[in-house]
């Protein structure tokens, strides 16, 4: 299972979508922690909340790795040159 190779307080990078804007994604920093209301199950601590570590999040331990991988999905070319 995913949650076998972190553990508490690793710091991970996360590539989360925004809520309030569908086509924006960002690439956070977060920590890896112990899930509070579920005492032995671990958890991803970002923008202030908890949530459960399972496989479909994407989640990277090195932020080139989620940058190349955002860059793959997310990229469409047209920002290529834009300084602004």
């Amino acid at each position: 299972m995913l949650n076998q190779q972190y553990k508490i307080g690793d710091k991970v990078f996360v590539m989360l979508r925004n809520p309030h804007v569908q086509g924006v994604v960002n690439i956070q920093e977060a920590t890896v922690v112990e899930r509070p209301d579920y005492p032995g199950e671990m958890a991803i601590f970002l923008n202030e909340e908890y949530f459960p570590l399972v496989d479909d999040l994407a989640i990277y331990t090195d932020y080139f790795e989620a940058k190349y991988d955002y860059q793959a999905a997310f990229d469409d070319g047209e920002t290529e040159g834009y300084y602004g």
